[in-house]
C-alpha cells in the first residue's frame, strides 16, 4: 500500500510502465504527467474475494487545474470489464489529499484484480508532479465497518 519494494515478482508486485514514474526509496510512487494522453504508469495484480471494498489513496504534489489528472482503473485480471474507474485530481498544491471510492466484487466475478494507475488528458495540458503516498483496498464487512 505504500509502494515499498517487495520480493514478489511482477505482476504480483508493482510494475512501473513509464520513465515518468518511479518508486521512491522510502515508499511512495512519484509521477510526472504531461497532461497528454492516457499513459499507464504502474500496475499490479492481486487476489480478491467477493464483497464490498473501499479504495483509499493518499496523494501529495502539484496538479494544475484542467491540466490533466490521474486515475485508478480496476478490472478483473482475465477480462477487460472495468470494475472501478477512479479519478485523482488535486485541489491544492503540496497538501496531502485522500481519495476514496467504493467497489463491489460479485460472487464468482473474479479471483484476481488488475489495478492500473493511468494519466487522463487535460483540457489544457500542463505538467503535474505528484507522489502517490499510499493506496489500500479494504474490505467492508456485513456491519459496514472497514476491516
Amino acid at each position: 500500500g505504500t509502494f515499498e519494494r517487495w520480493v514478489e515478482p511482477a505482476p504480483f508486485n508493482w510494475t512501473i510502465h513509464s520513465e515518468r514514474a518511479e518508486l521512491q526509496e522510502g515508499g511512495g510512487l512519484f509521477v510526472a504527467f504531461t497532461g497528454v494522453g492516457n499513459p499507464l504508469f504502474a500496475s499490479q495484480i492481486f487476489a480478491v474475494s467477493p464483497g464490498e471494498y473501499k479504495l483509499h489513496t493518499t496523494v501529495n504534489g502539484q496538479m494544475p487545474e484542467n491540466g490533466g489528472s490521474l486515475g485508478w482503473v480496476l478490472r478483473c485480471a482475465h477480462t477487460p470489464e472495468v470494475l472501478l474507474d477512479s479519478k485523482i485530481s488535486l485541489r491544492s498544491s503540496f497538501t496531502g489529499e485522500i481519495f476514496q471510492d467504493d467497489l463491489v466484487i460479485a460472487d464468482n466475478q473474479c479471483a484476481f484484480v488488475l489495478i492500473e494507475l493511468r494519466g487522463r488528458a487535460g483540457a489544457f495540458p500542463k505538467i503535474s508532479r505528484v507522489e502517490v503516498q499510499s493506496i489500500s483496498l479494504q474490505k467492508v464487512d456485513d456491519l459496514g465497518t472497514v476491516r
